[in-house]
């Protein structure tokens, strides 16, 4: 069966953030300054469960470097690069499940599922906003081209449904800031246009809870920050306007909690209870706030990799926010 990284949290979960209050650890730096980059979990072919830091800039030069992080051992590895140079893309992590198997999941797991696949989307290459997307097969270490976007875009947004469909959000082509939204069914590689968003939107952030809806966050209209939150139902193809951020954000990242939270990381430091419809600060990340980086969330942790200071340096910074590693 398809299922995301939610739903992996929910009946696979190893740690609970309830249990205790979770703080930030650093962890080996990524190997390349990652400045735009996507961060997506999957599992490599010596069955290693690893956080993928893909594409990206590093203020020079885009490029197609794929680094992966080994979650449980704290080393990173190169992986075969994309086809396409890109940097402020998106990506999403689907896989099948051999059963449904309520382990626990550890190192030594990774035989329970079948198939695990990273996607990616968009994003731009120099000045040129790309509408092509790829498929990478982290058990063989292969990329392979899929159906574009209808529209090209950067500084957009992806989840995955309930429904195990794919979603993008917004972006923008340099000119033009967006509100469409389209959907992609990976049985078919085929796309469909779906309801717009409320506003246009781009650098926008984007969470699947576990409730199956998609949270979007933030964002940038007509050049100015926004602080709303909209909860996406694939189901009905509608938006709910939720409580506003505690401040304006972009060019942040969103990552789905353990149990009923969404994280938003990056210039900021928010988490957002499902449960009780109420937002949060949390701890500073020990490398500061940044924006451009790239968040994922695994079962030990919600991680934040690379990003950048406007006039600063970029970062390679590799952090995680859990109860205790």
């Amino acid at each position: 069966m398809k299922i995301n990284t939610i739903e992996i949290l929910c009946f696979l979960l190893i740690i609970s953030f309830s249990s205790c209050t979770p703080k930030w650890h650093l962890k080996a730096d990524c190997p390349n300054m990652k400045i735009g980059s996507s961060a997506s979990w999957g599992i490599d072919p010596n069955n290693n469960f690893r956080i993928y830091a893909i594409g990206g800039d590093n203020q020079n030069s885009v490029n197609n470097l794929v680094d992966g992080f080994d979650v449980f051992n704290n080393t990173w590895s190169a992986f075969s690069p994309m086809i396409e140079e890109r940097t402020r893309h998106a990506s999403v992590t689907l896989v099948n499940l051999k059963s449904n198997s309520n382990k626990k999941l550890s190192k030594n797991s990774a035989q329970l599922f079948s198939d695990v696949k990273i996607y990616v989307f968009g994003g731009m290459k120099g000045n040129i906003t790309l509408s092509a997307c790829e498929v990478y097969d982290t058990r063989t270490d292969t990329w392979s081209s899929i159906a574009p976007m209808s529209i090209a875009r950067h500084g957009l947004a992806a989840a995955i449904g309930g429904n195990g469909k794919i979603y993008v959000f917004g972006g923008e082509n340099g000119s033009t800031t967006f509100d469409s939204v389209e959907e992609y069914n990976p049985n078919t590689n085929s796309w469909t246009t779906k309801s717009v968003m409320p506003d246009k939107r781009a650098w926008l952030g984007a969470a699947t809870g576990q409730d199956g809806y998609i949270y979007l966050t933030g964002g940038v209209s007509m050049g100015s920050e926004e602080d709303n939150l909209w909860r996406y139902d694939p189901n009905t193809d509608s938006y709910t306007v939720l409580p506003n951020m505690p401040s304006n954000s972009s060019r942040h990242d969103s990552a789905a909690g353990h149990g009923d939270k969404i994280f938003v990381l990056g210039n900021v430091s928010y988490q957002f209870d499902i449960s009780d419809n109420a937002w949060s600060t949390i701890a500073t990340m020990p490398c500061d706030y940044r924006i451009d980086g790239a968040a994922e969330s695994f079962i030990n942790g919600i991680y934040f990799i690379g990003g950048y200071r406007r006039f600063n340096p970029p970062f390679n910074c590799t952090e995680v926010y859990s109860k205790g590693l």
